[in-house]
């Protein structure tokens, strides 16, 4: 029976064809109107998860769209704040705890299907949680404890797990292998700043821009040879995406996370930025994001040639030698770019 459900589910998903998810930049700090309306119209799915109210702004507009939405904080003066200041949402149930526990609960906050908003994680003064402990890999093992197989997962800030923090015990790639160990087809991609993942079995037509393709498979890179060409691929992709809507819209991810000239995760979205100046002809930029990324956790080899061939343009070749000489000790060959 349930195969037969399952076959019944994927060919209505056929029938329903939709626009591809593209780069997203935050609304004022969160999610838009205009994406949780898609989201919910692509997956039909009624019920919203929040893990992380804080001052819920997401709370208000996911009410709006979702016929129930429940949301989940750990900090009891945020909660009670946030609470009175939204107790006129009738659809709304605020839940205080730890977000980890809570979503124990899971099956009695929906029929099987929910988008579950991932955003627990402390976040300065002023916000409850372990300050950098990365409660989605809790989360998450919950959930595959409880065998969900169609709900579909939105992860905030995740440049926050570009590199360990001492007291995490996994980055993003490990999350991600979590995702793809739940039960079913699952697939993880990143929006920008936020990754969303699915079980393609039962959504088989959600379909991806190319942008969001590149950037995650640049931003899950393991420094390993193998997958190396794909890489460098998708490296050239995010490249010349500098004149594109999509691509001005992952510009403005770095104007809004990489502030600071001395970035953790937010390194990424700096290494996309030099990639971009690289394809606009802007060297000297280029250089400055690349001289930045190779100082900050961004330290591979490819980087360095990247770097090597905005000095090539600005007419510095001396400093390009000598970085390709320096690659040369790490690998026996450099991209073709």
């Amino acid at each position: 029976m349930k195969k037969i459900i399952l076959i019944a589910t994927v060919f209505a998903a056929c029938l329903h064809a939709s626009a591809p998810y593209k780069i997203l930049t935050k609304e004022n700090g969160t999610l838009s109107f205009d994406f949780l309306r898609k989201i919910q119209k692509d997956f039909e799915v009624d019920t919203f998860i929040e893990t992380g109210t804080y001052a819920g702004t997401t709370t208000a507009r996911a009410a709006k769209v979702f016929p129930t939405v429940h949301t989940i904080e750990i900090h009891p003066p945020l909660y009670r704040k946030t609470k009175k200041r939204l107790q006129h949402l009738k659809n709304v149930n605020f839940i205080l705890g730890d977000s980890v526990a809570a979503i124990m609960n899971y099956h009695n906050m929906c029929d099987g299907k929910a988008i579950l908003w991932l955003d627990a994680h402390s976040s300065g003064g002023g916000t409850g949680g372990i300050p950098g402990l990365n409660v989605v890999v809790k989360e998450l093992e919950v959930l595959h404890e409880l065998v969900i197989d169609n709900s579909i997962m939105l992860i905030d800030d995740l440049r926050g797990m570009y590199h360990l923090d001492k007291r995490q015990n996994e980055s993003i790639r490990g999350v991600v292998k979590q995702i793809e160990n739940l039960p079913g087809n699952y697939c993880f991609y990143s929006l920008g700043d936020i990754g969303l993942a699915f079980n393609r079995d039962y959504h088989p037509n959600i379909q991806v821009s190319e942008l969001v393709k590149a950037t995650t498979i640049s931003r899950l890179y393991d420094r390993s040879e193998e997958n190396l060409a794909e890489v460098l691929a998708a490296e050239k992709l995010i490249m010349n995406s500098y004149a594109t809507k999509e691509g001005k819209a992952l510009a403005r991810n770095e104007r809004n996370f990489a502030r600071s000239k001395h970035p953790g995760g937010e390194v990424i979205y700096v290494l996309w930025g030099g990639l971009q100046k690289l394809g606009s002809g802007n060297y000297s930029e280029a250089a400055q994001k690349f001289e930045i990324a190779l100082s900050h956790h961004c330290d591979h080899w490819r980087v360095k040639e990247y770097l090597a061939i905005a000095y090539e343009k600005m007419g510095e070749g001396k400093k390009a030698k000598k970085l390709r000489e320096s690659i040369l000790k790490e690998t026996l060959h450099v991209p073709t770019l």
